[in-house]
């Protein structure tokens, strides 16, 4: 993990802490702060974008954007930096149908009363952890308020029935990363994004992808465990299937998640089985689906012969 920490920069600095001092508040936030998995494969790629995140940390931009391909570890890097810096993780999908109240706080009917409420968000941005808000091309129009004040003016503002909305301020040790994937809705606002300083998250290079998914694998199943070396070939799969995507032949993004399944049901369960699992990928529309899966079998077969006539009778 040291490369990593050097790359956060958390040897030279550290974010400011909470002192709170209620003893349950303590337990609580210190609960949240994750522990570093050891599984993880901070490669080329994980590196660069460390520095980035330590890098707006430490000049108090207080925000940051990342997109990119689902899969390529947006996430596992966010909950690696909060366990290095021992900062809690606070990670919520921003799509449609969220409750405000829930989240930001509000007036609530409780037992036929209304009651002022503290949301979730707000109760772990008052004391300072590492927000993660993911999905953000998803969001109704009142999320986009939200994320404005936090991102722009560092606060949560809590809307009340009885008088002025409150406005809280953001604790210094709080910072907001945000994350959304561009094939899917809209790109942010433009205002937003010059808030963000987004950072695009490639995918890893062919070489860090099979080193992580042979940490993974070893990870989930000892009895699946293979060297980088004996991975190569399901990478190569991989970036064939991607850009079999970029052509519009397939439904769904051959991610790290695809990659790692794939890869776990050869081990396990024999090459037919891995290779019906990426039948998901395929085309769902009429008159598609069979085209798809013959695009599909082509590109299989060009790294494992023997999957020909595995999707397509």
């Amino acid at each position: 993990m040291q490369p990593f920490a050097e790359a956060l920069g958390a040897t030279r600095w550290e974010p400011p802490r909470w002192d709170g001092s209620d003893a349950q508040e303590r337990a609580i936030w210190e609960s949240a702060v994750p522990q570093p998995d050891p599984a993880y494969v901070p490669g080329q790629v994980q590196l660069m974008m460390a520095a980035h995140l330590g890098l707006r940390w430490r000049l108090g931009f207080g925000c940051m954007g990342i997109y990119g391909s689902p899969g390529t570890g947006k996430n596992a890097l966010l909950r690696e930096a909060a366990a290095v810096w021992r900062v809690p993780l606070f990670t919520v999908d921003l799509s449609a149908g969220l409750d405000l109240v829930e989240l930001v706080g509000g007036t609530a009917l409780l037992g036929g009363s209304t009651v002022e409420r503290v949301g979730k968000i707000t109760w772990w941005a008052q004391r300072g952890a590492l927000l993660a808000l993911n999905e953000i091309q998803a969001v109704e129009p009142s999320m986009q308020t939200l994320l404005h004040d936090l991102v722009a003016e560092r606060r949560v503002v809590i809307p009340s029935l009885d008088g002025s909305p409150q406005g809280i301020r953001l604790h210094p040790g709080t910072f907001v990363a945000v994350t959304w994937n561009p094939f899917q809705g809209r790109m942010p606002e433009p205002a937003l994004l010059s808030r963000l300083g987004a950072v695009e998250f490639p995918q890893p290079g062919q070489a860090d992808e099979a080193k992580i998914l042979s940490s993974r694998l070893a990870a989930a199943d000892a009895g699946l465990a293979r060297p980088p070396a004996e991975l190569v070939r399901d990478v190569a799969l991989f970036t064939d299937l991607r850009q079999l995507y970029d052509q519009q032949e397939l439904a769904l993004f051959p991610d790290m998640r695809f990659a790692l399944n794939f890869a776990a049901h050869r081990l396990a369960a024999g090459l037919p089985a891995a290779v019906r699992t990426l039948g998901a990928l395929a085309l769902t529309g009429a008159g598609e689906r069979q085209r798809s899966l013959r695009q599909l079998e082509r590109v299989i077969a060009a790294h494992y012969s023997q999957a020909r006539g595995v999707l397509v009778a």
